[in-house]
């Protein structure tokens, strides 16, 4: 595996790392140089193009200046001084972002224009729930909770991301949403990506539900073919509350 490059800022610039200027393009930093005009020197950065050409930015001029994080840094294209390859490229780049955010703005807008459920929260309940957790939450999962619980009572549906390192409490977040789900009558799926992981949440889930009469099971390449028959007919009539599992949960029916 490569090592992941860190980002860097122009003050870490190391001579000929690609840099880019907002109007020529790709090119290689060759560090810094003093220039005399008028009778007054000033600093200049010095970007190294395509058949040797260099182009000479003002100090003052840096705004226009980014680093290149491709893939790639030590075999990067330059691009050529004065001809228009670099404007096409930015062209192109412009409209995708367009349709991009064009495509965005449809979906939130269709998003926004459906009814979705509105939770309501047994507190008495809840907080029964949340004592049982053997862990005191942390300021940043308490936050994380209470703006899910507060979409949750909405009436259109939910569209939030909670991000989290690993072992920052991200599991007991949707612990406890799946819990109010379980309370207002819904079946609630964990979607997973590995079967390691739909083994390990199943546990925890269990671990928590222990004192409350919800079924719960997992679905993964580990199951035969009869214990997955077995589940799937249960979620249809409604014995199982929470099913965790890979894409598999996805592809039956």
């Amino acid at each position: 595996l490569k090592k992941k490059k860190k980002k860097k800022n122009l003050d870490q610039l190391k001579f000929n790392d690609p840099i880019i200027h907002i109007e020529h393009g790709i090119g290689r930093y060759q560090g810094l140089t003093k220039i005399e005009t008028a009778s007054i020197e000033s600093e200049y950065l010095v970007i190294l193009y395509a058949e040797q050409d260099k182009l000479y930015v003002p100090i003052s001029h840096l705004h226009l200046i980014s680093p290149y994080f491709g893939i790639t840094e030590e075999n990067t294209p330059l691009h050529k001084l004065g001809d228009n390859v670099w404007n096409k490229e930015k062209k192109k780049i412009n409209k995708n972002l367009y349709d991009h955010a064009a495509c965005l703005l449809d979906v939130y807008a269709k998003r926004s224009s459906q009814n979705g459920f509105s939770f309501q929260i047994n507190e008495k309940k809840y907080q029964c729930f949340c004592k049982e957790f053997p862990f005191k939450t942390t300021l940043d999962q308490d936050e994380a909770i209470r703006c899910v619980l507060n979409d949750m009572k909405k009436s259109i549906p939910m569209d939030r991301l909670i991000c989290g390192d690993v072992g920052f409490g991200k599991t007991e977040v949707a612990i406890r949403a799946a819990f109010i789900s379980v309370l207002n009558y819904k079946q609630v799926i964990v979607l997973v990506p590995t079967t390691l992981l739909a083994q390990q949440h199943f546990n925890n889930f269990k671990k928590r539900f222990h004192n409350w009469s919800v079924k719960i099971d997992f679905l993964s390449r580990f199951r035969n073919a009869k214990e997955q028959e077995n589940i799937l007919k249960k979620i249809q009539n409604g014995d199982i509350k929470i099913l965790i599992g890979t894409h598999k949960v996805l592809l039956k029916k």
